[in-house]
């Protein structure tokens, strides 16, 4: 079957491409592989194997991190993780006797989730202390876990280790309050507002389903959603290609690795374990799918530490969690307020016109032979512009079932654009200052591309820019292209988005949109 084996491919293809500036950090590898081992061959020495676990889980969370800067930026940053972690760990812990307490604080900790302290990462580790100590009192749990996060940051603050920290930088301003930055998330709708809110969602949702249905290994199913769930459904689908697939291989492997591992002495399991550790760790920056065929053999040996010794069905329901949470992901950034770029579009048409307009204006000022009073950036800012609008596009294009047409427009948009500005500059280059009616006629262009920007939230069809004979045919045509492009693409967008969100298609500021998501798993 041919559309079989183009959907194989396909999966192929997603599963083993590398990420974007992919590399093997090797010293990674080391600050995990020494970040399990030791805690959990500590725990082993004093006669404690079972707290190997919450040892070994709190190293390994907070070796998937990174710091960076100088080494005050890195000491704040380990900091902020360790009570991050520290804090998440020991409200699970309380919450552990209470299901209605557990969902409650996992339905917050979603939502905080841009903190960097808590990240993606908070909510499930929330989740799942609350749902298991495995037989551990709670202040051992906290302790013993909060000892083994330590250990692991205080090796990733080794500059070997960690990457080598860079020079004394001069102090940043104050950041604004985390109660601003959450307000001004909730007023501009960011995506990372709009991801929290997803990620709280999915998350009560498992935990209420997993607990009614009573699910073996349930958790995974939440590990399964934030291990996957990403901003828009390009990058989910990426995700839960490369995680499903790699869990699915890596839990197989882990299987065989239970069987074996039945008359293995602890120690020796706990040297595998960290191996394995070491082994994934850096994969995770190499190639994201990679990293969960390794890494969940290493979790499920470290699960049967001081405890019932898992088989491979264990295996099966953990794989059939983590897909069954990957499925839940997917529904969720289809249809749980979806990120719709077409929102977006008109505002990102409107900046790359009026950043046009900008540079015509500069252009007709400099042919008259003077410097305008203020230098605006306006070559650069009309290159910023290109490329928002050169993202915005991408970012359509990974969204389910884009369309064509308004695709193309974006395209023949952004060309056109580069072209005008490629020749507004060479052509203002190339000639001496002089005196002729040149900039009267550039800043009259400039006016009808003003207009045209002014149009686009209205979609009335703008006016094409009459005939300059003074301006080289290159500008006009490439300007004119620029305008039909701009107003068709505008009014695609328009009718793409559904009818209740016609009334927002105001432009708007654009940076709020650009907001980043914390690194999470």
């Amino acid at each position: 079957m041919p559309g079989a084996g183009q959907a194989v491919r396909g999966v192929a293809r997603i599963y083993l491409a590398r990420e974007e500036n992919g590399r093997y950090v090797w010293q990674l590898g080391l600050a995990t592989l020494f970040g399990l081992g030791v805690p959990m061959l500590a725990c082993l020495a004093f006669g404690h194997l079972e707290y190997g676990i919450p040892a070994g889980l709190g190293a390994y969370l907070v070796s998937l991190g990174a710091l960076r800067g100088d080494t005050r930026g890195r000491l704040v940053q380990s900091g902020q993780i360790w009570l991050g972690n520290l804090g998440v760990t020991a409200a699970g812990v309380l919450a552990a006797d209470s299901f209605p307490f557990v969902v409650l604080g996992s339905l917050v900790f979603a939502l905080c989730s841009p903190v960097r302290a808590i990240g993606v990462t908070g909510a499930p580790i929330f989740a799942i202390t609350g749902h298991s100590l495995h037989g551990l009192g709670k202040v051992d749990y906290v302790a013993v876990s909060a000892a083994g996060a330590l250990w692991a940051l205080l090796l990733l603050l080794v500059p070997f280790i960690g990457g080598r920290h860079d020079p004394v930088a001069e102090p940043a301003g104050s950041p604004e309050p985390l109660l601003v930055q959450a307000r001004h998330a909730v007023t501009w709708r960011t995506p990372a507002f709009r991801y929290a809110t997803r990620l709280a969602a999915c998350l009560t949702v498992a935990l209420i389903a997993v607990e009614y249905f009573r699910v073996p290994h349930g958790t995974w199913v939440l590990v399964g959603i934030a291990t996957t769930l990403r901003p828009t459904w390009g990058q989910t689908v990426e995700r839960i290609v490369k995680r499903s697939v790699g869990t699915v291989l890596g839990a197989s492997l882990g299987a065989a690795l239970l069987v074996w591992s039945v008359s293995w002495p602890p120690a020796g399991l706990i040297l595998v374990i960290a191996l394995l550790g070491g082994i994934a760790r850096p994969m995770r920056g190499l190639n994201y799918g990679l990293w969960p065929l390794v890494s969940a053999p290493a979790m499920l040996l470290t699960l049967s530490l001081g405890q019932t010794h898992p088989t491979w069905i264990d295996a099966g329901e953990r794989i059939a969690d983590n897909v069954a949470g990957a499925a839940l992901a997917a529904a969720a950034t289809l249809l749980l307020w979806p990120h719709r770029e077409e929102r977006l579009i008109p505002g990102r048409l409107t900046e790359l016109l009026l950043a046009q307009a900008r540079l015509l204006d500069r252009a007709a000022t400099l042919t008259e032979g003077s410097q305008p009073e203020q230098k605006l950036h306006t070559r650069a800012g009309a290159e910023n512009a290109q490329r928002e609008m050169a993202d915005s596009r991408h970012q359509l294009a990974s969204q389910p079932r884009p369309t064509p047409q308004l695709l193309t427009e974006l395209d023949a948009a952004v060309t056109s654009a580069d072209q005008l500005r490629t020749q507004v500059i060479s052509h203002v280059e190339a000639l001496p200052a002089h005196t002729t009616d040149e900039p009267d006629a550039l800043r009259r262009l400039a006016g009808d591309i003003r207009d045209t920007a002014a149009s686009l939230t209205g979609l009335d069809p703008g006016h094409p820019p009459g005939a300059f004979d003074t301006i080289p045919p290159g500008i006009t045509e490439a300007a004119t292209s620029l305008m039909t492009h701009a107003t068709r693409a505008a009014a695609l967008a328009d009718a793409a988005k559904h009818p209740r969100d016609t009334a927002s298609s105001s432009p708007g500021p654009t940076n709020p949109e650009r907001s980043h998501l914390p690194d999470g798993h």
